[in-house]
């Protein structure tokens, strides 16, 4: 299969989606049928490295707007027969009550990102803490030493060097920590949208 045949397996794999949405996470894959080239494989080669097509189409599926995936799985349900009575019933009665429910789920959402982000700054926080006041205490405790208080000046400057000594050890794990939580983040919606949209074999439907 080539480049050509790859793109136009995906884009009938998941014509139910925006065209121009798909392409957008295509473009991804097709970029790395390039590079491969370049490696010195054939384009055939390039695409088959890529692995299977449908867990590549689910992977762009899920990757798509929620917004996207929402607006097909609504289309397709109102297209079936048996479901119009029902589409037509909540429209009439459950608009108020899918709006709050919408409202709701939107609310949680964005708790569980503030909460995430929330432990983000409180960690730079204390870090910034540690170091800054580290710094500052142990030039007091200089001055206090200059000033003729050797001991509290000794004692000051100790403590202070240790925050600051602290602050140096802490970085790497807060590093890794922050990583970790914008990989949640980032992680989350992706979730949402395989639990509500994805067809749970890699294989879009």
């Amino acid at each position: 299969m080539n480049k050509t045949e790859f793109t136009e397996k995906i884009l009938s794999l998941l014509a139910d989606y925006p065209r121009d949405k798909v392409m957008e996470q295509l473009e991804f894959y097709l970029e790395a049928i390039d590079d491969r080239k370049e490696d010195g494989m054939t384009e055939e080669e390039a695409v088959e490295a890529l692995g299977s097509i449908e867990k590549i189409a689910e992977e762009i599926k899920i990757g798509l707007p929620l917004t996207s995936l929402a607006g097909s799985a609504i289309k397709k349900s109102r297209s079936s027969a048996g479901n119009k009575t029902l589409w037509a019933v909540l429209a009439a009665l459950g608009s108020p009550l899918w709006l709050v429910l919408v409202l709701c789920a939107l609310i949680l959402l964005l708790s569980v990102y503030v909460v995430i982000w929330s432990a983000a700054v409180a960690l730079w926080a204390a870090e910034a803490s540690l170091a800054l006041g580290g710094i500052a205490g142990v030039i007091h405790g200089i001055v206090r030493i200059f000033g003729g208080e050797f001991g509290g000046g000794m004692m000051v400057s100790g403590a202070f060097a240790f925050a600051a000594g602290l602050s140096i050890l802490l970085f790497t794990p807060f590093c890794k920590a922050t990583k970790g939580l914008a990989a949640v983040s980032v992680m989350i919606p992706k979730k949402i949208k395989s639990a509500l949209f994805g067809s749970g074999k890699g294989e879009v439907k």
